[in-house]
């Protein structure tokens, strides 16, 4: 019984003397802190820029699709460049070919996108901007006037 007693003695005066230097709890908080705020500033940080830090290591990403009635389809593909984003629009054609027309080389993050497509004039709109069809692989596409 004197020998469970001492060690309950031991152990209180321990945690008093822990509780009362706040050695162990501060070393705690700052660790904590660290773990969780570097991490965190090391994620937001490219996001501030307009850097999404998954496409970094990706591949291209399709950012909108449409399809006419004849089997063309289109869509608009990102990927991370030099500096900033390359927007394409790619163009498949119903046999299976592909023509990939650049709208941008140094573009913002794309999160979403609207394609309209104008077959009969072989136009198609991309966020407001008209172009024509790619009729050619790697085309620099222009937009066109408005009327």
């Amino acid at each position: 019984m004197a020998e469970s007693l001492a060690n309950v003695i031991k152990v209180q005066y321990r945690m008093d003397y822990l509780s009362r230097s706040g050695r162990s709890s501060r070393s705690l908080l700052t660790l904590f802190a660290l773990a969780t705020t570097l991490p965190t500033i090391a994620l937001l940080l490219p996001l501030c820029t307009g850097v999404w830090l998954p496409d970094l290591w990706g591949g291209s990403i399709t950012v909108a699709r449409a399809q006419t009635v004849s089997g063309h389809r289109f869509q608009i593909e990102q990927k991370w460049g030099a500096d900033f984003y390359t927007t394409e629009l790619v163009h498949t054609l119903p046999n299976g070919s592909e023509q990939r027309g650049l709208i941008d080389g140094d573009a913002d993050k794309w999160w979403s996108a609207r394609i309209q497509i104008e077959e009969s004039s072989r136009h198609v709109t991309v966020n407001g901007m008209h172009y024509q069809w790619p009729d050619r692989d790697r085309m620099l596409l222009m937009p066109l006037p408005t009327k």
